[in-house]
């Protein structure tokens, strides 16, 4: 051999020259299996969701037993037995009167419509007060959506608390080591429980929630019915003027939490936070995509804490998205204001809130009738008899609901100073 190159060391240098070629291989070959794993887990994240949206639909429970006691009750709903024209004769033969077909209803009853109940509560800042206080009932048979706001102010005597609604939830909170899931679900047990309801599901959000929601959409267009007076971060005195005001998260927040110039403080605010859930209910219709869903979902995990499973968050999110603005209402809990040692509550009338509940949030084919309702009378008082001559007063006319598209229209007048 020339250079002095043997035969072995030739041989070892041409393999040498042959290993890098192998290496690509073997890369191009990890990088192919790689990418197939990866096309494989993204089309099994697909097709989970492709299966949430299409085919996914939660059970509401309506032919379940409900949450609440109903003894008593076949003694009063109507008998199906047919009754008898004329007795018979003692000596004559009874005949069976020829069977007739009955009338198709106009719409399935109650329990074969797809109604589900939420309740949602909005709790301050700092404090562990739930200023927003929600009851949500949403018909996915005919797509129409119930919102219930209760005052703040609601005066409740339950499970060794007494006083404004909005603090029995700390009563949970602080009585069940701080457990934020458990206490919304002791607070949605009474509820059901007083008010004869099937609550499915329960949301808490913080004000950092909304905040961080309105500016994920752009903010909202709100009419302001009065001019909202608050200090800034700086203690600057700043003002939203009254008319159609374009809200960002911060500006949206002192909006809703506004009370101080309208005659009737919480009630005027709860008709102004009817007035923002239109608006934002409105926008975020308006530009619901992907992008919005994973935004939203990334704002949930920060500032919400719920029970809805994910397979019934897809399933609701898409039902959303065919409901109008006119097939939502809004109403507010009926009652009348009085002082209860010192301080200004909220007395539920329970005549007009039994046929409210009846009308609007009933899953269950049969009657909420008045023996059912707040049984254990959790809405009156066992201390203070003018808050029952409340409670009792059946001759109180309850407002109609406004709905959603009236609303952004500019239909509610709140009275102010």
């Amino acid at each position: 051999m020339n250079n002095g190159t043997t035969e072995t060391e030739m041989t070892n240098t041409k393999f040498k020259k042959r290993k890098p070629h192998k290496n690509k291989k073997t890369v191009k070959k990890i990088i192919l299996i790689t990418l197939a794993v990866i096309l494989t887990i993204i089309l099994l994240v697909v097709g989970f969701f492709a299966y949430l949206y299409f085919f996914h639909e939660p059970d509401n429970g309506a032919n379940s037993p409900p949450p609440f006691s109903t003894e008593g009750i076949n003694d009063t709903q109507p008998s199906e037995t047919v009754p008898v024209d004329k007795p018979v004769e003692s000596g004559t033969v009874e005949t069976t009167p020829p069977e007739t077909l009955p009338e198709e209803p106009d719409s399935p009853s109650r329990s074969k419509q797809k109604i589900f109940n939420f309740l949602f509560v909005g709790q301050d800042r700092i404090a562990l007060n739930t200023d927003v206080i929600m009851l949500i009932s949403f018909n996915t048979t005919t797509n129409n959506v119930n919102v219930l706001q209760i005052p703040r102010d609601t005066y409740i005597e339950a499970d060794n608390y007494y006083g404004k609604i909005n603090g029995i939830f700390a009563h949970y909170y602080l009585n069940n080591g701080n457990n934020t899931t458990k206490a919304l679900r002791l607070f949605a047990n009474r509820l059901e429980q007083s008010l004869c309801i099937k609550i499915h599901n329960v949301g808490h959000i913080n004000l950092d929630g909304v905040v961080a929601m309105v500016d994920a959409i752009g903010g909202v267009d709100v009419n302001v019915p009065a001019p909202v007076y608050y200090n800034d971060n700086l203690g600057n005195r700043q003002v939203i003027p009254a008319g159609k005001q374009h809200l960002n998260g911060y500006t949206a927040e002192k909006f809703i939490r506004h009370r101080a110039t309208y005659l009737q403080a919480d009630i005027g605010r709860i008709d102004a936070q009817k007035i923002f859930v239109s608006a934002f209910i409105q926008k975020l219709k308006s530009q619901f995509s992907l992008s919005t869903i994973t935004t939203f979902v990334n704002i949930a995990f920060d500032y919400v804490t719920t029970d809805i499973s994910l397979a019934d968050s897809v399933f609701f999110a898409k039902q959303l998205l065919n409901v109008n603005m006119n097939n939502i209402k809004m109403m507010s809990m009926v009652g009348r204001g009085a002082s209860v040692n010192g301080l200004s509550c909220w007395i539920m009338v329970r005549k007009n809130m039994r046929e409210m509940i009846e009308q609007y949030f009933n899953i269950y084919d049969f009657e909420i009738i008045d023996t059912l309702f707040d049984r254990d009378k959790a809405f009156s008082s066992q201390y203070y008899p003018y808050i029952n001559d409340i409670y009792n007063l059946q001759d109180v006319t309850a407002n109609d609901p406004y709905n959603a598209e009236d609303i952004n229209d500019g239909t509610i007048n709140i009275p102010h100073v």
